[in-house]
């Protein structure tokens, strides 16, 4: 049946194309003087017998391709849906910890979702929805999932805040390592590509994989949450301090969620 059509279409344009060349180079003149009116309501109708199948070619090719189209579409559709379902169940997940979080400590948070990252490609940070009127203040910890913190308010707006990670370079968090016995060091951000901690005293034994939390001793931040864990040794023998990376609790590109703490 396609063939038919097909052979069909290539005919009735191939006729056209002579007719068209003849009349180009002056070959139909003697007979265009005489039946030109013939002639052009021939090419008329092998123009529209031309669309005619054309058409019908057109119509079960598109009849056979339909089903296909339907289901490539139902399948992007459920793609979508089901990214969609994904991101929603991670943040009731990340949810449902946060309030778990605030329920049983004693700190008055302000929770905020994350709408776009800082344009200051020097930095390392976001933007929450939630500012001045809200009760946020400057230096505020920002936390996410179990109390885990990811960095500081730099920034406030009215309805907005800019939160500083703590992986940025700018960023410096007194921390403790809870070694046996725990001690002190300083947490510096490093170009927003992770964290070490220094100043270890060099009497101090630490191990891979110990926790490392704030120690409360900065202002504004309190003891006790959760920054990373020990991953590397960094210490140079000429060092007068142990140096080691911290390997963050969070990756925090994928926080959406954080709650802010308020006085």
């Amino acid at each position: 049946m396609h063939q038919r059509i097909h052979r069909a279409v290539i005919i009735s344009i191939v006729s056209i194309c002579a007719l068209w060349i003849a009349h180009g180079i002056g070959i139909l003149a003697p007979v265009e003087a005489r039946s030109g009116y013939v002639l052009s309501r021939l090419s008329f109708m092998a123009t529209r017998v031309s669309d005619f199948f054309q058409n019908i070619s057109d119509l079960f090719t598109q009849k056979e391709k339909t089903p296909l189209h339907i289901l490539e579409e139902r399948i992007q559709k459920l793609e979508v849906e089901r990214a969609a379902l994904t991101i929603a169940q991670s943040e009731n997940e990340t949810l449902r910890e946060q309030l778990k979080f605030v329920q049983q400590s004693k700190f008055h948070v302000q929770l905020a979702n994350r709408i776009g990252w800082t344009t200051d490609v020097r930095r390392s940070g976001f933007l929450i929805d939630k500012g001045k009127n809200d009760g946020i203040t400057l230096s505020a910890p920002v936390l996410t999932n179990n109390g885990v913190l990811v960095g500081k308010i730099n920034k406030v707006m009215e309805a907005t805040s800019q939160v500083l990670l703590i992986n940025d370079s700018k960023s410096k968090v007194t921390a403790i390592i809870a070694a046996t016995p725990p001690t002190t060091g300083v947490v510096n951000g490093q170009f927003g590509l992770g964290l070490k901690i220094d100043l270890i005293p060099m009497s101090e034994k630490i191990e891979i994989g110990d926790i490392v939390e704030t120690s409360g001793l900065q202002d504004g931040i309190p003891a006790g949450l959760l920054i990373g864990t020990i991953s590397k040794f960094d210490t140079r023998p000429t060092d007068l301090f142990q140096t080691a990376s911290v390997s963050p609790a969070v990756d925090y590109a994928r926080v959406r969620i954080v709650s802010v703490l308020v006085q």
